[in-house]
């Protein structure tokens, strides 16, 4: 679908707190949160929520997330940060319908961003919405190669 430009955002990552979501381990992630809209100074804005993943090795990953406001997600690539991030994928849905983004992500870091569709009509923190993550996974768990009782002799 080409190269979108997060012209829509000033991006600084100073001013973004990324939730980081760590791999499941085959199950699907749940993610829940709150949004809106409100009015600061003058100037109507939304509360937006940014995700983060990091994919160990190439997967297909689905977002499917609802909402009870107009909601809109992106996912964007966030290898080289703040400074040339790349739109993937966006989506918009209506109150209560659900919006599916599926992409074949390549090891690296990405974001999803999760927040109203409009700048007003949704008062902040009055908003549900949920998440399910599924195809992220994490790398499989390093074989122990001492046993519980040689691990505790050494804190004595």
């Amino acid at each position: 679908t080409g190269r979108h430009q997060m012209n829509i955002f000033a991006l600084r990552e100073s001013d973004i707190a990324f939730q980081i979501i760590d791999p499941g381990q085959g199950e699907q992630i749940t993610f829940c949160g709150e949004s809106g809209t409100y009015l600061f100074e003058g100037n109507q804005y939304r509360d937006t929520d940014w995700l983060e993943i990091t994919v160990e090795e190439q997967s297909e990953i689905t977002f499917c997330t609802t909402a009870e406001f107009e909601l809109r997600v992106f996912l964007i690539d966030g290898n080289l940060g703040c400074s040339d991030p790349e739109v993937l994928q966006t989506a918009n849905a209506q109150y209560l319908e659900p919006v599916y983004i599926t992409h074949d992500c390549s090891p690296g870091t990405y974001w999803f961003w999760v927040g109203p569709n409009t700048f007003d009509g949704w008062p902040c923190s009055d908003w549900m919405y949920v998440v399910e993550i599924d195809g992220y996974v994490g790398g499989s768990t390093p074989p122990q190669t001492e046993t519980w009782g040689a691990i505790k002799t050494r804190f004595r």
